[in-house]
């Protein structure tokens, strides 16, 4: 039986919310197990008669419970705790079991006393995997972070980051499929302009992307051009150098639908691609769209 783990981050965000919305609107599914865990407190539950379609069980710990569709982890622990467990679990049982998790705001981790950036930190730790990989699958496009949630004074890219995130997406777009060659973005206005605007293209991009087919990889792209609508079916991927770089476009441009996964773990991790919006907590008014792809690209994944 196959196992979905999601986590429903910040107590006062949209995480359950958008979790039991999506989870009743797929419904029971043959041979998946649903592991839901949120908190012990009691607070608005928007969506609650999801449970009505699934047999449940409602736990304090994680345990395994083979005739029902559904255990709720009722927790106490911090959110942050939760994304550690069901890692864990994941970690142990990478083929049957998949991560999917709600918005964790970092300010929350910081309060609840751990040092971890967001996510992606965490699952580093877990994981002993030191290169992990934001991505972002969209209707449009696909976008892959070379870098995550670090401020832009201390992004550097150095070639064996930038190998190793070619070398990732590369086996991700094997993985789904994907033929057309991964573009990969500057670090500098006008892609460092032959070096008039920076030096990082000339000494670490070009000599690295001179390793691949041009059907592979293509680069380094122009960034302030790179995501004009005629060049979306170009690129199986945009691999781009920080966050904003790919997080701008891509949001604009899939303001609902796209969703995250992590490429470089040993298991299967996706995520929504929005925040907590704790302005709307509680209110019912939470789109799920994004945490319904989510759960359902978990399950083609590990079905694939």
């Amino acid at each position: 039986m196959i196992q979905i783990h999601i986590v429903t981050g910040d107590v006062d965000g949209v995480g359950l919310e958008v979790s039991l919305k999506a989870l009743k609107a797929i419904g029971v599914k043959k041979n998946v197990q649903f592991c839901l865990w949120r908190s012990s407190e009691k607070y608005p539950h928007i969506g609650q008669d999801s449970f009505s379609l699934f047999r449940f069980s409602r736990v304090n710990q994680f345990s395994e419970c083979a005739d029902v569709d559904l255990i709720e982890v009722c927790s106490s622990d911090s959110p942050i705790i939760w994304v550690k467990k069901a890692s864990q679990l994941c970690l142990e049982d990478a083929k049957r079991r998949a991560l999917v998790t709600a918005p964790l705001s970092k300010i929350q981790i910081k309060k609840d006393g751990f040092q971890f950036k967001g996510h992606t930190d965490l699952l580093k730790e877990v994981s002993g995997c030191p290169f992990l990989f934001m991505c972002f699958l969209g209707e449009k496009f696909n976008v892959v972070l070379l870098t995550d949630h670090q401020p832009l004074n201390t992004v550097q890219i150095t070639p064996s980051l930038l190998q190793k995130g070619i070398e990732e997406t590369l086996l991700f777009r094997k993985k789904l499929s994907l033929t057309k060659p991964i573009g990969v973005l500057g670090l500098n206005p006008h892609a460092g302009e032959e070096g008039i605007l920076g030096s990082e293209e000339q000494k670490v991009f070009l000599n690295v992307l001179d390793q691949y087919s041009k059907k592979d990889v293509v680069g380094p792209l122009v960034p302030d051009t790179a995501f004009q609508p005629a060049n979306w079916n170009k690129y199986s991927f945009y691999l781009c150098a920080y966050h904003d770089q790919g997080l701008i476009p891509f949001k604009m441009t899939h303001p609902q639908e796209g969703i995250q996964t992590t490429l470089g773990l040993p298991f299967v991790r996706t995520s929504v691609d929005h925040g907590t919006a704790k302005d709307i907590f509680g209110q019912n008014k939470a789109n799920s769209s994004s945490m319904k792809k989510a759960i359902e690209t978990a399950l083609s994944f590990l079905n694939h």
